[in-house]
């Protein structure tokens, strides 16, 4: 009996040795290369949007997504580097939220319980990397913010996305993974996932008045990242303010004098240890960009001459920024806009084309 007792526990060991769990969440750090992965990005392959990801500076990206007939949009990787969300679109009606699972190079839908009315698509992880935060839409009803593990167990609601014709957005979780900042008609609130309190931040009067718009937040030194226009469209701004919630005051990043007709701001973006910002300044109305970068209290030109300067993103390290151009594209017949990767050296002001592409996201794990 005791010699069985020790052939069994030896096996048990033997078995764990080999690691025979085939749950497609279990990673292997010891044997992945998660590092070794640098961007993922949204491509056009053929007639359809594929989520493809990249090693190093490699120009032969992989198809990750590998939706044969369908669209695939949006990646978001996790914080920790092990997975990729996406939104992968049904040819019989409806979007699923895939996950790639890198170490293992394989993903699967965590929404096969979504009806083919239903539409989802992922926004952001938890800082811990163990939930992922998606909006959810039945047809016919209003689109939510909603939240699931990240095997896309225990699905609840935490945001209306609108209420009435005001959109309500989430900006940014807390890092305690639980608390959550959003914005609604200008205010700012933090609240958390069981919606057992909300708290108002700052309202918009104070911000400023009409016509903000919340890009980011701090929450070491809990300073929100915003903007102010005068115009009906809030996709420019005449300035860029950060105001900071322990003394109330409001420091300008950047701004535009009326003396510069033509001129504006888009999409400043924290870098990861919230002491820089990026943003750029469109002149010419809308026909050249200038990328900037702010650090204490001084704005500095990265670069000059870009076509466009949208969806910005640091490297982990914060010694690089990747961001995307849009080009336009004319013909006797037709005319239309082709979106390009690029990556841009903080240091050096080198750029490199990584191809046509959108919505790049770092990999966490990985450095130059």
């Amino acid at each position: 009996m005791y010699k069985k007792i020790i052939i069994l526990i030896l096996f048990i060991q033997i078995l764990m040795a080999c690691d025979i769990d085939k749950s497609p969440l279990k990673s292997s750090y010891k044997d992945s290369k998660l590092g070794k992965n640098s961007l993922c990005y949204q491509k056009g392959m053929e007639k359809y949007w594929q989520i493809v990801l990249m090693q190093g500076l490699s120009q032969n990206p992989l198809n990750i997504s590998k939706n044969p007939s369908n669209d695939a949009y949006n990646p978001v990787w996790s914080p920790t580097g092990e997975y990729i969300a996406f939104r992968y679109d049904m040819g019989i009606g409806g979007t699923d939220i895939h996950l790639y699972v890198i170490s293992r190079d394989t993903s699967f839908s965590i929404t096969p319980d979504l009806g083919l009315n239903e539409s989802a698509s992922p926004v952001m992880w938890t800082p811990d990397g163990e939930k992922l935060i998606y909006r959810h839409k039945t047809l016919g009803e209003q689109t939510d913010y909603e939240i699931m593990n990240k095997d896309g167990a225990n699905k609840q609601f935490i945001l209306d996305s609108q209420i009435g014709h005001e959109p309500q957005r989430l900006i940014g979780f807390c890092p305690d993974s639980y608390h959550f900042i959003f914005t609604h008609k200008g205010n700012v609130y933090k609240t958390n996932i069981d919606h057992t309190f909300t708290d108002t931040l700052v309202t918009e009067n104070r911000l400023g008045g009409h016509l903000i718009y919340v890009f980011d937040f701090d929450p070491f030194n809990k300073r929100i990242l915003y903007a102010r226009t005068s115009l009906s469209w809030t996709g420019i701004f005449d300035s860029i303010l950060l105001y900071n919630l322990n003394n109330s005051s409001i420091d300008t990043v950047a701004f535009i004098p009326q003396s510069q007709s033509g001129s504006f701001l888009h999409n400043p973006l924290f870098n990861h240890d919230f002491s820089k910002i990026a943003y750029s300044k469109s002149q010419n109305d809308l026909a050249s960009h200038t990328l900037y970068i702010y650090k204490d209290g001084v704005s500095r030109v990265l670069k000059k001459a870009l076509v466009d300067w949208n969806n910005p993103s640091f490297s982990p390290g914060d010694n690089y920024i990747c961001f995307e151009q849009y080009e336009f594209i004319s013909s006797n017949t037709t005319a239309s806009f082709k979106s390009k990767v690029y990556i841009i050296n903080m240091d050096t002001k080198v750029m490199i084309q990584i191809g046509d592409g959108k919505n790049a996201q770092w990999n966490p794990l990985f450095n130059f």
